[in-house]
């Protein structure tokens, strides 16, 4: 058995260290043909970015450039970023509530009420990403006058990669 696995090995040690054969039409014995370009423009063009806002994965000091978190939206939480906020709009005195604020993913640190660079108020909810997984928040919109009833309903979601 350990002479077929070394076989193998050197096998592959000899076929990875191997000239490989030329496929290129040249025009001297040594030339190579150089890379492809790469259109980086033409590979984000594929990509729709259209409903990632700007601040979705911005520094917790940086509140100049909110912009309202739309429903069902994904954070994307790449490693190394520890803070999310989530932005909804706060108009005539009504609160929004989320359904978990805390779980063994994510935990809320902070709620405050801000303008947004338009000048409407909205409720800011800063979550901290704990560990990797996939979460699902709804938060549900309730009028001054009517605390127990729910108006509206936003869903947002987190992949903590």
């Amino acid at each position: 058995m350990r002479i077929l696995i070394l076989a193998a090995a050197s096998a592959l040690a000899i076929a990875a260290c191997s000239k490989p054969a030329d496929t290129t039409a040249s025009t001297g014995e040594n030339s190579i043909a150089p890379p492809a370009a790469t259109d980086a423009a033409g590979a984000m063009a594929s990509h729709d970015m259209a409903n990632m806002p700007a601040d979705s994965a911005m520094p917790a000091a940086d509140d100049a450039a909110l912009t309202e978190t739309p429903d069902n939206f994904m954070f994307h939480v790449l490693q190394g970023t520890k803070i999310e906020k989530v932005v909804l709009p706060a108009a005539d005195g009504a609160t929004w509530t989320p359904d978990k604020p805390n779980s063994d993913l994510y935990t809320l640190k902070d709620t405050t009420t801000t303008k947004l660079a338009d000048g409407t108020d909205a409720q800011v909810f800063t979550f901290e990403m704990l560990k990797p997984g996939n979460a699902t928040l709804v938060f549900s919109k309730h009028a001054a006058d009517k605390p127990d009833a729910s108006e509206a309903s936003r869903t947002v979601n987190f992949m903590i990669h």
